[in-house]
């Protein structure tokens, strides 16, 4: 199963409880493979702003990365987009 990282919890997980929800996938014999998030604004942020929302965005998805990892859920695939 690849999960949708996001603060838009009625479309995926938030960032906080990816790694809960990996525990409870694999409880349930769910292995959880892949990882996403879509950029909200990526086409408007300020490449230069270091504080940008698309940057802080990238940064908690890779702290919900390592949490998912330290499960123990075998992530292969990260994907990461902007429509």
């Amino acid at each position: 199963m690849h999960v949708l990282v996001t603060s838009r919890q009625p479309l995926g997980v938030a960032a906080e409880r990816a790694a809960e929800m990996a525990v409870i996938a694999a409880n349930n014999g769910i292995q959880v493979v892949g990882l996403m998030t879509h950029f909200a604004c990526a086409d408007s942020d300020d490449p230069a702003d270091p504080h940008s929302m698309t940057r802080e965005q990238l940064a908690r998805f890779a702290v919900a990365d390592k949490a998912v990892v330290a499960t123990g859920a075998p992530v292969r695939t990260r994907h990461a987009a902007n429509s």
